[in-house]
């Protein structure tokens, strides 16, 4: 009901919460979320700003159960602890904070969409290098085979699968996304091997590595069959189309989108424009050449986007526990 707090229960770390409209509609949600209702002397919005602080998602993240989709249970939320002002302090906290976060959330909406053109240059570029060259199509079992191998000690390098950066050590980038106490039984992964999430093959979510590390179980790996036959860099390029991301989405396996599945089996079923090895290693190049200024351009939007939320979760942690006055 109006001014209920609606938490996520599945990725505790991601802090997916919402504070109810004042609707006259009844509403619904699914049992993957838990609805927290404000007593009396809490208000509604405060309660959604503190179940935002870093301390609390630490609470529910320590008893959280699953690698790929680690969820919390009811008892978990009940026992979570906030701090609790006066309802004076709480609406001054209130009101800073909507001021505060209206600012930095314009800035990262900009950010984003800045984001979403560059994407869409690079992958026009990447379109019209494929379309203009002399291929024939290929069964992709005819130039990957799917490996699994694991990780006996989990001490590899992890390394982290974007649709916007592709693989890079997950050191280097600002993760939200839970990590497992232990990497054992993890995928290990080679430089020059194709890797898919293959929970987000559908936004194209995937790269050919140029590291050895580990990544989730919940990702999947493929090797050249013949190295020599074809170049990495063209098939990195050529799966961040948008005609091959459709291709993986129209079909990856589930019912709703978020939940789409690309299946190794499936993958290899896709055929893939093959052109020469030379005609392959000169659009390489060429992408690289047109790519590198929009490249640099998204590695910065990444990190100001990333020093915006670092600054939006400070100042809650900040004003709910009592660190900033306000």
């Amino acid at each position: 009901r109006p001014g209920d707090v609606v938490y996520a229960t599945i990725r505790p770390n991601l802090k997916a919460t919402a504070l109810v409209p004042q609707v006259e509609t009844p509403l619904i949600v699914s049992t993957a979320f838990a609805v927290l209702r404000p007593k009396e002397g809490l208000l509604p919005k405060y309660l959604a700003y503190a179940v935002q602080d870093g301390t609390f998602e630490q609470q529910l993240s320590r008893s959280a159960v699953g690698v790929s989709y680690p969820a919390i249970d009811e008892q978990t939320v009940k026992a979570a602890r906030i701090p609790v002002p006066d309802m004076e302090s709480q609406r001054r906290i209130v009101e800073f904070l909507d001021a505060e976060l209206e600012q930095i959330d314009a800035l990262t909406a900009e950010q984003e969409r800045l984001v979403s053109l560059l994407i869409e240059r690079r992958a026009a570029v990447a379109e019209e290098l494929v379309s203009r060259a002399d291929s024939k199509e290929v069964r992709n079992r005819g130039i990957f085979r799917h490996v699994d191998r694991k990780s006996k000690t989990g001490e590899e390098e992890l390394l982290s699968v974007s649709h916007i950066t592709g693989v890079t050590p997950r050191s280097e980038k600002n993760v939200t996304m839970f990590e497992a106490e232990s990497k054992i039984g993890y995928n290990l992964v080679e430089p020059g091997e194709l890797v898919i999430n293959t929970m987000w093959a559908w936004m194209g979510a995937l790269g050919v590595s140029d590291f050895e590390g580990i990544v989730s179980p919940s990702y999947d790996i493929y090797e050249f069959i013949d190295r020599g036959e074809f170049c990495p860099e063209y098939f990195d390029m050529l799966y961040r189309t948008d005609r091959y991301i459709g291709l993986m989405k129209a079909h990856s396996r589930g019912i709703w989108e978020s939940r789409l599945r690309l299946y190794p089996d499936v993958f290899l079923s896709l055929t893939s424009p093959v052109p020469s090895l030379k005609a392959q290693q000169q659009i390489a190049h060429e992408y690289r050449v047109k790519c590198a200024e929009t490249d640099e351009l998204l590695l910065k939007v990444q990190s100001l986007t990333s020093l915006l939320e670092e600054r939006k979760q400070a100042l809650i942690t900040a004003a709910v526990t009592g660190e900033l006055e306000v």
